[in-house]
């Protein structure tokens, strides 16, 4: 009685399984095989790219902050430093490492004016500029980003070069330089 219910099982079995499987003796286009095919993949794709950008985050807090306004916004950062973003302008910084390293990632114009402390970064497209105090304005125009220095020194980074600006003065620097 036990071997009966057995095979019954397997045949039950096997009839759900020839119903799943996708060969073409089934029946079932090749065309639509292969949609879910690269369906399959593509989801797999999509899982561990995922997986991969959560373990790489994993414990590092950003603070972002985006001007969608056509007017400038004023921030403060963590330091009492503050940042006027302009219309469609973004800053992001680590919101932890801020206090050991004062450092943002800046997307657009700004102005900055940057209290006295440790070394204070801004990191651009293809550059950075680094302060301990002082005001400077960042612009992006068409072809080129203006740093202009208000109120102290800064040093300009560039690739393997730097350049250093006195109050008053600017440094205009083609974007072609960062295109590759």
């Amino acid at each position: 009685m036990e071997e009966s219910n057995l095979s019954n099982n397997k045949d039950g079995w096997t009839s759900i399984i020839e119903k799943l499987d996708f060969s073409d003796n089934n029946g079932v286009d090749p065309k639509i095989r292969r949609r879910i095919t690269l369906l399959r993949v593509g989801i797999s794709f999509f899982l561990i790219t995922t997986a991969t950008l959560i373990f790489k985050f994993a414990g590092e807090d950003y603070k972002v902050v985006l001007n969608q306004s056509k007017k400038s916004e004023l921030h403060y950062l963590p330091d009492s430093s503050t940042v006027l973003l302009e219309s469609n302008a973004s800053i992001r910084y680590k919101i932890e490492k801020y206090k050991k390293r004062r450092k943002i990632e800046l997307h657009g114009s700004a102005y900055l004016d940057i209290v006295s402390g440790d070394v204070f970064e801004t990191s651009l497209t293809g550059m950075s500029v680094k302060t301990d105090m002082g005001s400077f304005g960042v612009q992006h125009q068409e072809n080129s980003i203006v740093i202009k220095s208000v109120s102290s020194r800064i040093k300009v980074f560039i690739g393997n070069t730097n350049k250093e600006i006195s109050a008053g003065e600017e440094l205009k620097v083609s974007k072609a330089k960062f295109s590759h």
